[in-house]
């Protein structure tokens, strides 16, 4: 599998749904952490960890804050990963 910012919202999503114990279903691809999915600030530690062990990139404090959604996660991510686009 290729590696993209899709690929990584994805694994962002079923992340969040792991951490929610919700059906991935419920996890739109453009929700924002805090305001759609009511993500408190430690499970948004445990969704980075995730995504940190999945993909081997590190986000740190001043990515959580500019976070905001998870197209903005997997944005963010891609580009630490130098993915294009």
């Amino acid at each position: 599998m290729q590696l993209t910012k899709d690929s990584i919202a994805t694994a962002v999503r079923e992340s969040l749904a792991e951490i929610l114990e919700a059906p991935l279903a419920e996890i739109p691809q453009d929700a924002d952490l805090k305001q759609d999915l009511d993500i408190d600030s430690l499970q948004q530690l445990e969704l980075v960890g995730m995504l940190e062990e999945r993909f081997g990139v590190f986000l740190d404090a001043d990515d959580l804050s500019e976070l905001g959604s998870i197209q903005e996660m997997a944005g963010r991510a891609s580009h630490k990963l130098g993915l294009p686009g």
